[in-house]
């Protein structure tokens, strides 16, 4: 049985413009993050959501982009050994949303979990 615990949690909360989340440190096999948009509105709204890892110099690294969102739904990707996203993961990585479009809205919560593999 894998163990989960949550290690990051944004609110609902109404975003117009592009963010990262503080450092999310990670000491686990893998990552499981859960979006749900419950709102959008704008003239054509989009919202690219990825995974970066930080390396040892403090650079930020592309782990992971996922498809754009561009209407209300829910969005679900692991990462980590035996997942669709085999990527290694770092001691240190940060979750970037990219919001463009004309006056652009995006609700929705997000969720991750660390997981560790045969735990």
């Amino acid at each position: 049985m894998a163990v989960r615990n949550l290690i990051f949690r944004q609110p609902s909360t109404a975003k117009t413009a592009t963010f990262s989340t503080p450092d999310i440190p990670l000491d686990y096999d893998t990552l499981s993050l859960l979006v749900n948009v419950t709102a959008v509105s704008g003239g054509t709204p989009s919202m690219v959501i990825t995974v970066e890892g930080k390396d040892e110099d403090g650079v930020y690294v592309t782990l992971a982009t996922l498809p754009a969102i561009t209407a209300a739904n829910k969005v679900a990707a692991s990462f980590g050994p035996d997942t669709a996203n085999n990527a290694a993961l770092p001691a240190t990585l940060r979750i970037t949303f990219t919001i463009t479009g004309s006056t652009p809205s995006f609700t929705f919560t997000v969720s991750a979990y660390g997981g560790r593999i045969g735990s």
